[in-house]
């Protein structure tokens, strides 16, 4: 990726930095045709009969309010205005506005649109209620790590340009912090520093939507985000991180009195259930009965296991920024792990793996109660892998990894929008495939993994199955292009990834 930088330091030697003045890299500039909604829209959280909407007005000089109207529609020409209002953008906000609308129908799409009294008009917005009661059929995008410095968002691009798809999650590192050192490849001059307080964090915010893709991306679809560490500076919420995102993103406010409490559930009628789970904020801050410790606080894992006991739908669905599964490096040699970022006897102990028995007591709920369809979607480690989910993966009495016998559910973690991940770190190219192959004979639960890739992946969910499917895209250069890299399906009632892999099913 460092080659890349040479492309970089041309383009700074044609466009020199005068003294004060940001020099952007490439694919970065403001919607200057719907000034000052110069950050485009966004949408989010979306209910049966409610959804958020989101816009940022960049102020003409100092004041401390501006008024805000906004419409919603039934069509992109606004000839059939359905709800209306006005709203006050001010400066304790950043003069971002989120407005919940409330009384819309179920599985509607909306468009919706802001504008100042002076009739200067936002980009027009997408959106989408939740479906409810009988449902056949959800379309959802699953994301992660999306470093607006380690490369392009053409993932965003084609995500935006998708038609069917009922929300987009992403899972956390929505923004970044800091760029790694191997990974500068859009940087602006001067380059950015860690922020260290709101103002910083805002600052950042506005410059992710710099980016025309992730506008667009944020135009098309309602949106279910979830912060991880990158977003806040590790756990703490003292910087800002927390506010600004809160400002910066369609969150819908969960009425508990704690500011960071981000996690939150949402239904989609008898098809799913999905719980979308902090277990970045909360890991350590509580034991579990056995006294180990916790990966979630216990008040979050009542509601996901009163939740999972307690459903109805025919798929339960659970996102957290970590993967659940385990990742172990059992028999890989130490002269490979010595190249690759690892944990010992575990690749992360950050993720669930440094959590066995939090694990276990989701898994051994499902088990005792015999809850079927329990599908984990997750984010952060940067590669892509689909496994089962099984308490010992190698206990070949209780798991059968050529059949997928014995599991309990599955996971599905897609690639990163661009963050980088194995030859990123360093791995030279050509000993990848023999890593590969290390890494899945160590945990034969995966049943898909790929190291190199970035985007992120596809849901298509209905009642007698899930089709999930990574999309991968470039992230070094601007690009059309867009690959299906694999395909697998979950079928009801089986728990386990079906093998082989559906890789002759069409979109």
């Amino acid at each position: 990726m460092k080659t890349s930088l040479s492309l970089f330091v041309m383009m700074l030697i044609l466009f020199p930095c005068l003294k004060g003045q940001t020099v952007l890299p490439a694919n970065m500039y403001p919607d200057s045709l719907h000034t000052p909604f110069i950050y485009g829209v966004a949408s989010g959280d979306p209910l049966p009969g409610s959804v958020i909407l989101w816009t940022g007005v960049n102020p003409d000089g100092p004041t401390d309010e501006i008024p805000v109207n906004w419409e919603v529609a039934t069509d992109s020409n606004f000839s059939g205005i359905i709800q209306s209002g006005n709203v006050i953008a001010d400066s304790a906000s950043d003069f971002t506005l989120n407005v919940t609308v409330s009384n819309l129908n179920p599985g509607t799409v909306y468009y919706y649109r802001f504008f100042t009294n002076q009739n200067e008009y936002s980009v027009k917005g997408r959106t989408q209620t939740a479906k409810t009661g009988n449902i056949s059929s959800l379309n959802v995008a699953v994301m992660s790590c999306s470093s607006i410095y380690s490369g392009f968002f053409n993932a965003y691009r084609r995500l935006g340009e998708r038609d069917v798809l009922d929300c987009v999650i992403h899972l956390g590192d929505y923004v970044y912090d800091y760029a790694d050192s191997d990974e500068e490849i859009r940087m602006p001059v001067p380059a950015h520093t860690e922020p260290a307080s709101l103002s910083e964090w805002r600052e950042r915010h506005k410059y992710y939507l710099l980016d025309p893709d992730l506008r667009f991306a944020r135009q098309q679809h309602p949106w279910i985000a979830l912060w991880d560490n990158h977003d806040l500076s590790g756990k703490s919420t003292q910087s800002g991180g927390s506010k600004a995102f809160r400002e910066y993103l369609p969150v819908r406010h969960t009425g508990k009195t704690l500011a960071d409490t981000i996690y939150r559930s949402f239904a989609f009628g008898d098809l799913l259930d999905l719980w979308i789970c902090d277990v970045s904020m909360y890991r350590d801050v509580d034991t579990l009965p056995d006294g180990s410790p916790a990966i979630m606080n216990t008040a979050q894992s009542e509601v996901l296991m009163d939740g999972l006991t307690g459903s109805s739908a025919k798929w339960k669905m659970m996102g957290s920024q970590k993967m659940m599964g385990g990742w172990y490096t059992n028999g890989i040699p130490q002269q490979v792990l010595d190249l690759v970022p690892n944990d010992g006897p575990v690749f992360d102990n950050t993720s669930w793996d440094g959590y066995p028995s939090s694990r276990n007591q989701i898994l051994q709920t499902l088990r005792s109660n015999q809850i079927d369809n329990f599908f984990v979607l997750s984010g952060d480690a940067h590669v892509s892998i689909a496994m089962d989910l099984i308490e010992n993966p190698h206990d070949s009495l209780a798991y059968n990894p050529e059949t997928g016998e014995g599991s309990i559910g599955v996971e599905f973690l897609p690639a990163s929008i661009s963050r980088g991940n194995v030859d990123e770190a360093g791995v030279a190219s050509f000993l990848i495939p023999a890593f590969t192959t290390l890494s899945d004979d160590a945990n034969p639960q995966h049943v898909y993994s790929e190291f190199t890739a970035h985007g992120y992946g596809l849901l298509a969910i209905s009642p007698d199955s899930i089709i999930a499917r990574y999309m991968y895209s470039p992230i070094l250069a601007l690009s059309n292009t867009e690959t299906n890299a694999k395909t697998l399906v979950v079928k009801d009632g089986e728990n386990h990834w079906s093998r082989p892999a559906a890789t002759d099913i069409t979109e």
